[in-house]
């Protein structure tokens, strides 16, 4: 049902811009109170997309408990030991939390800066996904904002999932750069759909009474230490006609095997064992295809083909173009893109320039509409070959086509992209034939587009001390 459909859509892509970009500290989501629970259930599901690395510690504990830091504290300890086992399985080791009664918003930034200082390679900075309820709770506004301005904490990522309805959701309140997103139900017609949801949220402890769990530990008036992941994975399962969502985005058991082959595949790789690692990737892959990830299985074909790049490019070449035509079967066409840029590189390799022009010409028109990072890299490489064989005037027309998309998209995009280079390029090349004026405003216009990226770099972020302090008590 679309009513259903598009602020899980929304969720999904908001996700995978967050991931990929280190603009945004805060990834913030509102969304309607009935279906937040099926929001956080599948931002675990996205945790293991093929284009992240930071691994998502997930926090559901209700703001409205008076010792919800506490209980959050142990949550995160348990999501670090869950990503502890897993890791093992993949042969990597990350180094275990040391004891801590960790009471209040104190305790919790603690077990957080150890957290962070444990998560290494092949991992980077973790994401704390909160997921406080139906709050209108200026305390925890003023909490969070406490730990996004500690000095310590500066390289932790965050996603806040609230009711659309909080007073105090806004971007202001995070003294942070924040990526936001509504992810709102729209009314008429989902009358049953709205019900079962609603269920849901009740049994996902949304409510201002703490739930009762399984557990040891569990007594009275005690909330037990949830799982986060298994728990709320296995409360939107049940439920997910209308939504959109397949049972395999949510398959726990299916997350679990894809993430240790992912996690093999990568500690093969720090090995230098590529036979070893396309393997795994090879097996991620194939889990995905099975069921019917098409997204996923396209990112996992494209690690092994990277993987295999250089150690075996024909083979590589072969991986590229297989993740390609899926992806375009799938209407997937940036993906489509990337792995078509991908095969180019790998022709490349193989001193098949021609073939890699014109696979990167194609990558350029995949991507155009949908990202202008990559066609204006992928004609930037178009280019170059053009340039080296002596083909000045095609050369120039791809430059200025990459350059015409960069003049056409935002500054801080552009700022990214190979845009500054491809204006060099360019002006060497007038230089070559004594177009002087022409050289001289391209290396103008590639400095601004640098200018832009390096003011971007050095805006002041908050820094109010080592530690959080609180400016309000728990109630």
């Amino acid at each position: 049902m679309q009513a259903f459909e598009k602020p899980f859509e929304l969720v999904a892509d908001a996700f995978r811009l967050f991931v990929g970009s280190r603009d945004a500290r805060v990834l913030h989501i509102r969304a309607d109170h009935r279906i937040l629970p099926t929001v956080a259930g599948l931002l675990a599901a996205l945790e293991d997309r093929a284009d992240n690395a930071s691994p998502l510690l997930l926090s559901l504990t209700p703001a409205s408990l008076p010792n919800h830091w506490q209980l959050r504290s142990e949550e995160l300890r348990r999501e670090y030991e869950d990503l502890r086992t897993t890791a093992l399985e993949a042969e990597l080791t990350l180094a275990p939390l040391p004891s801590d009664n960790a009471v209040g918003i104190e305790g919790c930034a603690r077990t957080m800066l150890a957290i962070l200082e444990r998560t290494t390679e092949p991992f980077t900075s973790p994401i704390v996904c909160l997921v406080p309820g139906v709050t209108d709770s200026a305390a925890f506004r003023d909490d969070l904002r406490a730990l996004l301005t500690s000095t310590a904490l500066r390289s932790l990522r965050w996603i806040v999932v609230e009711s659309e309805s909080a007073e105090h959701a806004d971007e202001d309140s995070f003294a942070a750069t924040v990526m936001s997103v509504e992810a709102r139900v729209e009314p008429g017609g989902v009358a049953d759909e709205l019900t079962v949801l609603a269920s849901m949220s009740d049994a996902a402890g949304a409510s201002s009474e703490p739930a009762r769990t399984h557990g040891a530990g569990a007594g009275p008036g005690v909330v037990a230490p949830l799982r986060p992941h298994e728990p709320v994975m296995r409360t939107v399962a049940g439920s997910l006609e209308g939504t959109g969502l397949s049972a395999a985005q949510l398959d726990v058991g299916l997350a679990a095997k894809i993430r240790a082959a992912l996690f093999r595949g990568i500690a093969a790789s720090l090995r230098a064992d590529i036979p070893e690692c396309v393997r795994n990737f090879a097996s991620a892959r194939d889990l995905a295809i099975d069921a019917g990830l098409v997204t996923d299985a396209v990112s996992y074909e494209m690690m092994m083909a990277s993987s295999a790049v250089h150690a075996a490019p024909e083979a590589a070449v072969a991986s590229f173009e297989r993740a390609r035509l899926r992806a375009q079967s799938a209407n997937l066409n940036e993906s489509a893109g990337r792995a078509e840029l991908g095969r180019a590189g790998a022709l490349f390799v193989l001193g098949r320039h021609d073939e890699a022009r014109s696979a990167y010409r194609f990558a350029a028109s995949l991507t155009s509409a949908t990202s202008p990072i990559l066609a204006i890299e992928a004609l930037r490489m178009a280019g170059t070959i053009d340039a080296r064989g002596g083909r000045d005037g095609e050369a120039a027309s791809l430059w200025h086509q990459a350059l015409e998309i960069g003049r056409a998209s935002d500054a801080p995009l552009v700022a990214r992209s190979s845009a500054p280079l491809t204006a060099r390029s360019l002006a060497d090349l007038c230089e070559s034939h004594r177009l002087y004026e022409q050289a001289a405003s391209l290396r103008a216009e590639a400095k601004a587009m640098e200018t832009t990226q390096s003011t971007q770099r050095n805006e002041p972020s908050p820094d109010n001390g080592t530690a959080p302090s609180r400016t309000r008590g728990e109630t």
